[in-house]
């Protein structure tokens, strides 16, 4: 092995340690048994990348640049240990921490010290100076006798984007807030116009002001909403490395107008009418949604403004909360979609397309168990639209909910489509 040459062990070594079987990260972690599997992939990965290293000193110096390219952090207590490896220099004078492509921050703790980490997330985005991948989930936890009461927030800071934009504009190519983690649309619109080569952005708590409010504040599901925010820190080091971290962190003034060349998917759980302004010329799929505030009389209007202006582009969409109004007008403004997914009681089953929609050829339906009352009107209409000729090219229709829905009330659908050469397909979360 000695023998061979760099290139050769390094591409053994590469083959050793990577992840297979078409690795991804879940988009959804509110609970710890959505990221189980991928945890196991990380972990026997790292495993392997381990032992690798123990071989010899090439071997060790050759694995380097795989040992820390995915990190996953469940526990704030690791950060400092962390960030003195990833601050480690070579002989060539490389820290450590530029090898690290994917960066993972999933904390589900009772005293989260957000104060330390809402400037550079702990020190760590400096010390990774060429993140492809980051993901920030922050979940304030409470006793397991406890009722959760609130809602319990993170807000993304100006300084935090600034950080973000100076030390990852020109490599991040996934960036996703988890849903506890707040951003507004105003500092969003500023941060992204910086991340050069930025292909998926999930904001699962943006908010953006209801023009039809004078309270700029979405009203989320809980009564109440608690920002945690601690006090600034008081230890010398990590003061020290705050402010200049916050020194350090600037962008120009100016408005900037946002063209994302290379975003493919775009993610918002409130979503607003400046998004169709954006220039996001490879933009496939959005996923959408509203807070309690805004009607079916208002949402409408802001998709149209939002949502239209790509509409040659958008080939899938996701209606993720809120009240969307009626599905058929929604059709309506993407003639290119080929994909719609849904929470069932986020549209209304009513009237027909105006004209045909001749791409579609998937529904995804997201049920509840109240939603069994209403399925079959729906169902109904949307028979009726496959039958008037209205959607020629529809081929599936899917429903996603708990197994406790009837499976009879799905086979009756199934039957029912079937003459018309559509399935049906029932599958349980």
């Amino acid at each position: 092995m000695d023998g061979l040459p760099a290139e050769v062990l390094r591409y053994i070594l590469r083959e050793a340690t990577l992840i297979r079987d078409g690795f991804t990260y879940p988009t959804e972690v509110d609970t710890q048994e959505q990221e189980k599997h991928a945890l196991l992939c990380i972990t026997e990965a790292m495993r392997i990348k381990c032992t690798i290293s123990l071989v010899s000193k090439r071997f060790h110096a050759l694995g380097d640049e795989f040992l820390l390219e995915i990190l996953h952090i469940g526990q704030q207590k690791h950060i400092p240990a962390l960030l003195s490896i990833l601050r480690q220099r070579n002989e060539n004078g490389v820290v450590r921490g530029w090898w690290c492509r994917r960066l993972i921050v999933n904390l589900r703790q009772h005293d989260i010290k957000w104060g330390h980490g809402k400037a550079s997330l702990w020190g760590l985005i400096p010390s990774c100076p060429r993140l492809e991948d980051l993901r920030c989930f922050l979940f304030h936890s409470v006793p397991r006798m406890r009722h959760r009461r609130r809602l319990d927030l993170y807000r993304v800071t100006v300084v935090l984007c600034q950080t973000i934009a100076t030390t990852l504009g020109r490599s991040l190519r996934y960036l996703h807030f988890g849903d506890h983690v707040e951003i507004s649309a105003q500092l969003a619109t500023c941060l992204l116009p910086h991340l050069k080569v930025l292909e998926v952005c999930r904001f699962d708590r943006l908010v953006a002001p209801n023009p039809a409010l004078d309270d700029i504040r979405p009203r989320w599901r809980f009564r109440k909403t608690k920002y945690m925010e601690d006090d600034p820190p008081i230890d010398e080091a990590v003061a020290e490395e705050y402010h200049a971290v916050t020194e350090m962190a600037r962008w120009s003034d100016a408005a900037q107008a946002v063209t994302l060349p290379a975003l493919r998917i775009f993610k918002a759980n409130t979503f607003f009418a400046d998004f169709g302004d954006w220039q996001m010329p490879n933009l496939h799929e959005v996923i959408v949604g509203f807070s309690l505030d805004c009607t079916d009389e208002e949402t409408l209007p802001i998709m149209r403004k939002a949502l239209v202006p790509h509409a040659a582009h958008i080939s899938r969409l996701t209606f993720e909360g809120g009240g969307g109004g009626s599905l058929w007008v929604i059709l309506g403004m993407l003639p290119h979609l080929d994909e719609m997914r849904f929470q069932f009681q986020c549209v209304d089953f009513t009237d027909v397309l105006k004209r045909p929609h001749m791409r579609l050829t998937s529904f995804v339906i997201i049920l509840e168990r109240p939603d069994m009352e209403d399925l079959p009107a729906a169902l109904s209409n949307i028979r009726e639209n496959v039958a008037g000729g209205l959607l020629p090219t529809l081929k599936t229709i899917t429903l996603e909910g708990s197994k406790e829905i009837g499976s009879g009330m799905v086979v009756e659908a199934q039957q029912e489509f079937v003459g018309l050469g559509i399935s049906v397909t029932m599958t349980y979360a």
